[in-house]
């Protein structure tokens, strides 16, 4: 109870204690838990939020959140003066030292597209010759960048190496590798790569997974695991390049950007590129 000058009340019920300042008004709170409640309490809090991750998937990044992701890269710069007159030699140069690096599959690529309505497509596809004709991927022949490029040779490459805070931009067109390039690429493939691709039927619609498997099995019985031939439907694009871009991240966002053209007589035009 109050005494004196003292115009607070206090009151106690078991081991808690609540104050009421009769001045202000605020309620002060004073919780003596038993520690093992607690605990219990947090434990049953985390089963419950692992469940709901379980059962309603983690919840979506809101606008704010995403806004405020970003990375300021200060890892290295790119001059004029470190490039090589050639950009497949750069870039085979980049390849390396991403590789150097065991980011994973250094070799990824994304591949942009356009149909014969103009709609632009992308996919990822893997790297597998890279030389002074080109870029090479290997892919099914009547799949739905067969049928783009059949329409539009046209084409972009895309190489991303976060880690290096690095990017390569690859525009040219695309044209088939030789049969005999790709028979000895297909040979050089795992024996389940190489019967992979006659089970499957690119971009097609699949009822469900049991058929592709079974075509997989089917592919299997039929050719065992040696001599298995290169489907005539399968085989290499080389896209060969009339402009490459480096881009090296920097602070502030004042990218590095390099580009370089193909000139008429076969050199190539280096330019700096504003970020």
């Amino acid at each position: 109870m109050a005494t004196g000058g003292d115009r607070r009340i206090t009151a106690e019920s078991g081991t808690n204690t609540h104050r009421k300042c009769s001045q202000s008004g605020h309620l002060v709170l004073r919780l003596n838990l038993n520690p093992g409640l607690v605990n219990a309490f947090l434990l049953l809090k985390t089963f419950s939020l692992r469940l709901s991750h379980r059962l309603i998937g983690p919840m979506p990044l809101s606008s704010a959140e995403l806004a405020a992701l970003r990375q300021d890269y200060a890892q290295r710069g790119l001059r004029r003066a470190e490039l090589h007159p050639d950009p497949v030699h750069q870039f085979q140069k980049w390849l390396q030292e991403a590789a150097e690096q065991q980011i994973l599959e250094p070799n990824a690529m994304v591949l942009a597209t356009v149909d014969a309505a103009g709609q632009p497509w992308s996919r990822t596809v893997l790297l597998k010759v890279c030389d002074q004709r080109g870029f090479t991927f290997f892919t099914n022949y009547e799949g739905a960048k067969a049928r783009h490029f059949a329409h539009e040779p046209r084409c972009a490459l895309t190489f991303l190496w976060v880690a290096l805070e690095r990017q390569v931009q690859v525009i040219g067109r695309a044209e088939k590798a030789s049969p005999e390039e790709s028979d000895a690429y297909f040979q050089s493939r795992p024996v389940a790569s190489r019967l992979g691709a006659w089970a499957s039927q690119q971009s097609e619609v699949l009822e469900n997974r049991d058929v592709l498997e079974r075509r997989f099995a089917e592919a299997q019985a039929r050719f065992g695991e040696e001599n298995i031939p290169r489907p005539e439907n399968w085989g290499g694009y080389r896209v060969v390049p009339e402009v490459i871009e480096f881009w090296q991240g920097r602070r502030s966002r004042l990218h590095d950007r390099f580009r370089y053209t193909r000139r008429a007589e076969g050199e190539w035009k280096i330019e700096r590129l504003a970020p």
